[in-house]
């Protein structure tokens, strides 16, 4: 099952996937990461990398 992963800007990620859940149910195989203003980008990079490895069943991450 291709994985899928919600990237935004502070807390937007989170609140799609609560409405995506409220109307569908819960969900496999999605997760959430945000940036914010104290976020260095080396430090989401590889939280963005480790993200999408960890959902990648070998049928790939939208």
């Amino acid at each position: 099952m291709v994985g899928f992963l919600i990237a935004t800007h502070g807390g937007f990620a989170r609140g799609i996937l609560d409405s995506i859940e409220l109307i569908a149910g819960r969900q496999e195989r999605i997760d959430t990461i945000s940036i914010l203003h104290e976020t260095s980008i080396d430090a989401f990079g590889k939280e963005l990398t480790d993200k999408i490895v960890e959902l990648d069943d070998g049928e790939g991450v939208v």
